[in-house]
């Protein structure tokens, strides 16, 4: 649970609460500085936790015995 409420959070407006994404993945639109790329950021930003999209689940592989022996 630490890594998602770190404090060291990279300011993006993808991560803000004034942004919106739009259709396209690389565009923001802010409510304090109009369309945005997602990766820039200004002096308003604002965490919103709800609106970061987590990163997918990875699959752990099920092995055998015999994936153990020498």
């Amino acid at each position: 649970m630490s890594k998602v409420f770190s404090k060291k959070i990279t300011p993006m407006c993808a991560h803000c609460v004034h942004g919106l994404k739009c259709n396209n993945v690389n565009l923001v639109v802010c409510g304090k500085k109009g369309v945005m790329d997602s990766t820039d950021s200004c002096r308003k930003f604002k965490y919103d936790p709800i609106g970061r999209t987590p990163k997918p689940i990875t699959v752990i592989p099920k092995y055998t015995k015999s994936d153990f022996e020498l």
